[in-house]
């Protein structure tokens, strides 16, 4: 056992060190998105490309709908 611990050493370091940096980069996603900041860098309300964007000329408002359009009262 303890050989083949030696003998793989260098793919054991790469993936922990490959598994760390993939953790770290979907624990900074959340926080981002936590934060509201999209993954352009802003805010989601006047884009117009974002399908989530109720503006005129977003795509929300070009389908008819936007988040929370269903609801009635």
């Amino acid at each position: 056992m303890l050989a083949w611990f030696s003998e793989n050493m260098g793919t054991i370091i790469i993936c922990a060190i490959l598994a760390a940096v993939v953790a770290l980069i979907v624990i900074y996603k959340v926080r981002q998105k936590k934060k509201g900041v999209s993954s352009c860098g802003c805010g989601c309300g006047d884009c117009p490309g974002c399908i989530y964007s109720a503006s005129e000329g977003g795509a929300a408002a070009d389908l008819g709908t936007s988040p929370g359009a269903d609801k009635v009262g």
